[in-house]
Protein backbone atom coordinates (compact mmCIF):
# COMPACT_ATOMS: atom_id res chain seq x y z
CA UNK A 1 0.00 0.00 0.00
CA UNK A 2 1.61 3.47 -1.09
CA UNK A 3 1.53 6.38 1.53
CA UNK A 4 -1.44 8.43 -0.39
CA UNK A 5 -3.32 5.15 -0.56
CA UNK A 6 -2.83 4.77 3.34
CA UNK A 7 -3.54 8.49 3.41
CA UNK A 8 -7.07 7.84 2.35
CA UNK A 9 -7.95 4.77 3.73
CA UNK A 10 -7.01 7.18 7.07
CA UNK A 11 -9.23 10.26 5.87
CA UNK A 12 -11.89 8.20 3.98
CA UNK A 13 -15.14 8.93 5.59
CA UNK A 14 -17.26 5.42 6.71
CA UNK A 15 -20.77 4.98 6.08
CA UNK A 16 -23.17 6.81 8.18
CA UNK A 17 -24.85 5.68 11.72
CA UNK A 18 -28.22 5.13 9.58
CA UNK A 19 -26.30 2.86 6.83
CA UNK A 20 -24.35 0.90 9.39
CA UNK A 21 -27.50 0.63 11.27
CA UNK A 22 -29.82 -0.87 8.43
CA UNK A 23 -26.91 -3.53 7.99
CA UNK A 24 -26.66 -4.58 11.34
CA UNK A 25 -30.84 -5.15 10.88
CA UNK A 26 -29.80 -7.86 8.01
CA UNK A 27 -27.23 -9.12 9.55
CA UNK A 28 -26.65 -8.68 13.21
CA UNK A 29 -23.30 -9.32 14.01
CA UNK A 30 -22.07 -6.69 12.28
CA UNK A 31 -22.74 -4.32 15.05
CA UNK A 32 -18.81 -5.78 16.44
CA UNK A 33 -17.62 -5.98 12.91
CA UNK A 34 -14.66 -3.98 11.81
CA UNK A 35 -15.35 -1.37 8.77
CA UNK A 36 -12.82 -0.17 6.49
CA UNK A 37 -13.15 1.68 3.06
CA UNK A 38 -12.98 0.06 -0.22
CA UNK A 39 -11.15 1.94 -3.12
CA UNK A 40 -10.87 1.64 -7.40
CA UNK A 41 -14.39 2.53 -8.08
CA UNK A 42 -14.88 5.59 -9.78
CA UNK A 43 -18.32 6.90 -9.26
CA UNK A 44 -20.11 4.68 -5.81
CA UNK A 45 -19.02 4.10 -2.37
CA UNK A 46 -17.74 0.45 -0.89
CA UNK A 47 -16.93 -0.22 2.83
CA UNK A 48 -15.84 -4.29 3.49
CA UNK A 49 -17.47 -5.22 7.00
CA UNK A 50 -15.37 -7.99 8.28
CA UNK A 51 -16.24 -10.06 11.03
CA UNK A 52 -14.72 -13.55 13.13
CA UNK A 53 -16.83 -15.65 10.46
CA UNK A 54 -17.49 -13.72 7.30
CA UNK A 55 -16.82 -10.57 5.43
CA UNK A 56 -19.20 -8.47 3.82
CA UNK A 57 -19.29 -5.48 1.26
CA UNK A 58 -21.63 -2.79 1.52
CA UNK A 59 -21.71 -0.45 -1.83
CA UNK A 60 -23.71 2.68 -1.45
CA UNK A 61 -24.65 3.96 -5.36
CA UNK A 62 -23.45 7.87 -5.06
CA UNK A 63 -25.85 8.53 -8.49
CA UNK A 64 -27.63 7.23 -11.43
CA UNK A 65 -25.61 7.47 -13.79
CA UNK A 66 -27.16 8.76 -17.81
CA UNK A 67 -23.50 7.54 -19.56
CA UNK A 68 -24.50 5.65 -22.25
CA UNK A 69 -21.65 3.08 -21.84
CA UNK A 70 -21.52 2.32 -18.49
CA UNK A 71 -24.99 3.38 -16.53
CA UNK A 72 -24.87 3.34 -12.97
CA UNK A 73 -27.82 0.74 -12.44
CA UNK A 74 -28.07 -0.37 -8.64
CA UNK A 75 -31.82 -2.55 -9.48
CA UNK A 76 -29.63 -4.19 -12.30
CA UNK A 77 -26.57 -5.33 -10.41
CA UNK A 78 -29.15 -6.44 -7.74
CA UNK A 79 -30.90 -8.22 -9.73
CA UNK A 80 -27.96 -10.31 -11.26
CA UNK A 81 -26.04 -10.65 -8.52
CA UNK A 82 -29.21 -12.69 -7.07
CA UNK A 83 -29.65 -14.50 -10.60
CA UNK A 84 -26.43 -15.73 -10.18
CA UNK A 85 -26.57 -17.06 -7.07
CA UNK A 86 -24.88 -20.36 -6.62
CA UNK A 87 -23.04 -20.50 -9.66
CA UNK A 88 -19.33 -19.45 -8.43
CA UNK A 89 -19.65 -16.63 -10.48
CA UNK A 90 -20.41 -13.70 -9.12
CA UNK A 91 -20.62 -12.42 -5.04
CA UNK A 92 -23.59 -13.85 -2.90
CA UNK A 93 -26.47 -11.10 -2.61
CA UNK A 94 -27.41 -10.59 1.01
CA UNK A 95 -29.79 -7.38 0.68
CA UNK A 96 -30.51 -4.64 -1.36
CA UNK A 97 -32.40 -1.85 0.25
CA UNK A 98 -33.15 2.15 -0.30
CA UNK A 99 -31.51 4.80 2.48
CA UNK A 100 -32.20 8.54 2.41
CA UNK A 101 -28.67 8.73 0.97
CA UNK A 102 -29.37 6.64 -1.75
CA UNK A 103 -29.54 3.18 -2.81
CA UNK A 104 -27.31 0.32 -1.10
CA UNK A 105 -26.73 -3.53 -2.07
CA UNK A 106 -25.16 -5.79 0.46
CA UNK A 107 -22.98 -8.54 -0.77
CA UNK A 108 -20.60 -11.47 0.36
CA UNK A 109 -16.84 -10.34 -0.28
CA UNK A 110 -15.11 -12.93 -2.07
CA UNK A 111 -11.37 -13.65 -0.82
CA UNK A 112 -8.46 -13.44 -2.87
CA UNK A 113 -6.56 -11.83 -5.46
CA UNK A 114 -6.88 -9.59 -8.16
CA UNK A 115 -6.70 -11.50 -11.51
CA UNK A 116 -3.30 -10.64 -13.54
CA UNK A 117 -2.83 -13.00 -16.20
CA UNK A 118 -4.78 -15.81 -18.08
CA UNK A 119 -6.89 -15.08 -20.43
CA UNK A 120 -8.21 -19.06 -21.11
CA UNK A 121 -9.42 -19.28 -17.61
CA UNK A 122 -11.40 -15.03 -17.83
CA UNK A 123 -12.43 -17.09 -21.73
CA UNK A 124 -13.95 -20.48 -20.28
CA UNK A 125 -15.82 -17.66 -17.08
CA UNK A 126 -17.24 -15.52 -19.82
CA UNK A 127 -18.13 -18.65 -21.78
CA UNK A 128 -19.88 -20.21 -18.85
CA UNK A 129 -21.74 -16.88 -17.91
CA UNK A 130 -23.03 -16.51 -21.66
CA UNK A 131 -25.01 -20.00 -20.91
CA UNK A 132 -26.93 -18.87 -18.15
CA UNK A 133 -30.41 -17.47 -18.74
CA UNK A 134 -31.14 -14.17 -19.18
CA UNK A 135 -33.39 -12.57 -16.69
CA UNK A 136 -36.39 -9.94 -17.61
CA UNK A 137 -35.65 -6.52 -17.43
CA UNK A 138 -31.82 -5.91 -18.84
CA UNK A 139 -30.88 -3.61 -20.91
CA UNK A 140 -29.98 -4.65 -24.95
CA UNK A 141 -26.71 -3.23 -25.93
CA UNK A 142 -26.60 -2.19 -29.48
CA UNK A 143 -26.84 -5.07 -32.05
CA UNK A 144 -25.53 -4.75 -35.28
CA UNK A 145 -22.81 -2.14 -37.00
CA UNK A 146 -26.18 0.29 -37.90
CA UNK A 147 -27.04 0.22 -34.08
CA UNK A 148 -23.59 0.44 -32.80
CA UNK A 149 -22.46 3.26 -35.13
CA UNK A 150 -25.94 4.91 -33.98
CA UNK A 151 -25.05 4.56 -30.63
CA UNK A 152 -21.65 6.03 -30.92
CA UNK A 153 -23.32 9.23 -32.90
CA UNK A 154 -25.31 9.64 -29.62
CA UNK A 155 -21.87 9.80 -27.64
CA UNK A 156 -20.38 12.25 -29.91
CA UNK A 157 -22.91 14.26 -29.64
CA UNK A 158 -22.35 14.95 -26.13
CA UNK A 159 -18.84 15.68 -26.42
CA UNK A 160 -18.06 19.38 -27.20
CA UNK A 161 -15.83 18.50 -29.56
CA UNK A 162 -15.92 15.02 -31.54
CA UNK A 163 -14.84 16.02 -35.29
CA UNK A 164 -11.93 14.17 -35.59
CA UNK A 165 -13.23 11.04 -33.73
CA UNK A 166 -16.29 10.79 -36.65
CA UNK A 167 -13.68 11.01 -39.01
CA UNK A 168 -12.48 7.33 -37.58
CA UNK A 169 -15.83 5.59 -38.36
CA UNK A 170 -15.03 2.34 -39.37
CA UNK A 171 -16.38 1.46 -42.92
CA UNK A 172 -17.24 -2.58 -42.23
CA UNK A 173 -21.48 -3.35 -42.34
CA UNK A 174 -21.70 -6.51 -39.50
CA UNK A 175 -25.26 -8.16 -39.71
CA UNK A 176 -27.13 -8.13 -36.71
CA UNK A 177 -26.89 -11.98 -34.47
CA UNK A 178 -30.22 -13.60 -33.12
CA UNK A 179 -27.95 -15.43 -30.54
CA UNK A 180 -28.44 -13.08 -27.32
CA UNK A 181 -26.11 -14.13 -24.47
CA UNK A 182 -25.42 -11.98 -20.46
CA UNK A 183 -22.37 -9.88 -20.99
CA UNK A 184 -20.21 -8.38 -18.50
CA UNK A 185 -19.58 -4.62 -19.64
CA UNK A 186 -16.79 -3.81 -17.63
CA UNK A 187 -14.39 -7.09 -17.49
CA UNK A 188 -10.86 -5.27 -15.98
CA UNK A 189 -8.61 -6.82 -13.47
CA UNK A 190 -10.22 -4.85 -10.67
CA UNK A 191 -13.46 -6.97 -11.21
CA UNK A 192 -11.71 -10.13 -11.29
CA UNK A 193 -11.13 -12.55 -8.44
CA UNK A 194 -9.28 -15.05 -8.46
CA UNK A 195 -8.62 -18.15 -5.45
CA UNK A 196 -7.99 -21.49 -4.90
CA UNK A 197 -11.46 -21.85 -6.53
CA UNK A 198 -11.28 -20.14 -9.90
CA UNK A 199 -12.05 -16.66 -11.10
CA UNK A 200 -14.87 -15.12 -10.08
Amino acid sequence: MSPQEHALIQTAPLPSPELRQRVSDVAPWVAEAQWSVLFGGRTNAAWQVSGTEQTLVLKLYRTSSANPLFPNDAAAEAMMLGHLSGLGIAPELVASFDSSESHCILYHAIPGQPWRDGVAEIAAMMQRLHGQAIPSGLRSLPNGSAEVLAHGDEILARCKEHSDLADLRPALDVPTTTQTVLLHCDMVPGNLITNADGLH
